[in-house]
């Protein structure tokens, strides 16, 4: 017996049984090349495919590797191959504010707070330049009468 499944029910089947290629929050099978976004607003690439443990067989922590540091898997919110899949409403993307993020099959539109938008695919990502996460910008920002 077949059934047919319309787009988002495949979507919700392929996410309950772990198998969706797109943004992931399971940490379980992350690959090199993936993005990596993490609790505190950092946002790293994937050198060394994550199976579940760290790379180092002495080593009893779930480690991964990435280019600029290794992350424990906890602090991981988001990973996607496509790093436009990490971006989230609050952030500056090219010095400029994200009001509103979009995301329909494989389109995306990115809503800036000035107006402009910018719609692409996942495949067209080139359009980033620079992310700065609002966790990050939190962090780091100076406030007056503190």
């Amino acid at each position: 017996m077949a059934f047919d499944l319309d787009d988002e029910e495949l979507k919700a089947t392929r996410i309950l049984n772990g198998t969706d290629k797109g943004t992931d929050t399971n940490v379980g099978g992350i690959n090199a090349g993936e993005y990596v976004r993490l609790r505190n607003g950092y946002i790293d690439k994937v050198i060394i495919d994550y199976k579940g443990k760290c790379n180092n067989p002495n080593c009893p922590l779930k480690h991964i590797s990435c280019e600029y540091n290794f992350y424990d898997e906890d602090e991981i919110t988001k990973h996607s191959k496509n790093i436009i899949d990490l971006i989230e409403v609050g952030d500056i993307v090219n010095q400029k504010l994200i009001s509103n993020v979009d995301k329909v099959d494989k389109i995306h539109l990115l809503e800036f707070e000035d107006g402009d938008m910018y719609k692409t695919d996942i495949l067209n990502d080139k359009f980033i330049k620079s992310i700065l996460t609002h966790e990050k910008y939190e962090q780091n920002c100076y406030r007056l009468g503190e």
